[in-house]
């Protein structure tokens, strides 16, 4: 069959991946709230104005097209639609500093840490049957994250009567707690996790370094310690091999490579107090609202070709990059295939696609990424 061929010709298929044309960073500015950039820093947006929330920690539902956060000036756990629409109360109880937030999505529950009541919690993601699950006397909790198909969570806490900074892991019920990484004068905040490759990462804002390990704590390393002054969020961008972070002392947002080398400011006017930092990499997510853009479009390099468009049973390309990735969409931003290109010229069978407008996106050797739209039809 047409569509056994169209599957053996792609190498390398990927389930259910989408477009990676829209990329932000989502982050709290206590001057003007909750706003979210490109990667760049440019084009800022502010999603959520300070005089709806005081937000402190800030995650993403990408399967739900969610943003979470929590208010740690009235207590609350709130969410709403990914341009700040339609804000929800989803727990309004028994809340006194709450923290680092984190989603599940699949397993429906959404965990956080609370500075004033000590304790670690979960619920369900519109807040109902909130559950206990690490309880505490002296400590401060900052940031968790979670390694959903490991079933563990991790978090940082400092304080314990002697300023030790700590990161733990459990299971997501709060079971099997193991104290990974220990150190004395350390005020652990941001915590993020490359369970590709099997890091962990942090920033200390006590000592001021960034630094991270293996899952399990071991094979420590120091990867910044200029420039810094109280970093505090953290999140780590898989694909694009980037960690992100907030300094509250420089008032920036800054990044690095993964190793901590070419560290560079990232926003730097117009910045308060920045705290939380999360980032929605659309290539790493399951979304149909990642779709490229007009101006990527017009960015096609002008040598190469690509007919008949519209298209019934096959698409040419003619002056291809040599080495270049190519990759397929469907019509609701979904990866169907993708294969290495080794010659500068080749055909695609698309006869069994059904009917619809298909996006190509061609990534070269040098990373330069550029979009190709394309109609299917049926003669």
């Amino acid at each position: 069959m047409i569509r056994n061929y169209f599957l053996l010709a792609f190498l390398g298929l990927v389930s259910w991946a989408s477009l990676s044309a829209q990329s932000y960073l989502y982050y709290i500015n206590i001057t003007t709230g909750i706003e979210r950039s490109a990667f760049d820093g440019s084009n800022r947006q502010v999603l959520v104005p300070p005089e709806l929330v005081k937000a402190q920690g800030i995650c993403l539902d990408m399967t739900h097209n969610k943003l979470y956060w929590t208010d740690w000036v009235s207590d609350k756990i709130q969410r709403a639609n990914l341009d700040g629409s339609d804000i929800e109360d989803l727990v309004v109880e028994g809340l006194q500093l709450p923290e680092g937030i984190a989603i599940d999505a699949t397993n429906q529950k959404m965990y956080w840490v609370d500075s004033g009541t000590k304790k670690i919690q979960r619920a369900n993601l519109d807040g109902s049957n909130v559950e206990d699950l690490v309880t505490y006397v002296l400590v401060n909790l900052d940031g968790i994250a979670l390694d959903v198909e490991n079933n563990k969570m991790y978090w940082t806490e400092w304080g314990d009567g002697a300023a030790i900074g700590k990161i733990k892991r459990a299971n997501l019920d709060g079971s099997g707690i193991q104290t990974l990484f220990s150190l004395r004068d350390a005020l652990l905040k941001g915590i993020d996790l490359d369970l590709e490759r099997g890091k962990m990462y942090w920033t200390d804002c006590g000592l001021n370094t960034i630094q991270r390990a293996n899952l399990d704590g071991t094979e420590v390393e120091t990867l910044v310690t200029v420039d810094l002054s109280t970093p505090n969020a953290i999140v780590v961008d898989k694909e694009g091999k980037k960690i992100y972070w907030t300094d509250l002392g420089l008032q920036k947002i800054k990044r690095a490579n993964l190793d901590g080398t070419g560290a560079e400011d990232i926003i730097v006017t117009n910045l308060e107090t920045p705290q939380g930092l999360t980032l929605f990499n659309c290539s790493l997510q399951k979304n149909a609202d990642c779709i490229p853009t007009a101006a990527e479009l017009a960015e096609q390099p002008p040598s190469l070709q690509i007919f008949p468009n519209p298209a019934d049973q096959w698409l040419e390309l003619k002056q291809v990059p040599i080495n270049s990735l190519l990759q397929l969409f469907d019509p609701q931003g979904r990866l169907l295939q993708q294969r290495q290109i080794h010659q500068p010229a080749i055909s695609l069978p698309v006869g069994d696609l059904p009917s619809g407008i298909y996006h190509l996106q061609l990534i070269e050797a040098s990373q330069q990424r550029s979009w190709y739209r394309f109609q299917k039809v049926k003669r």
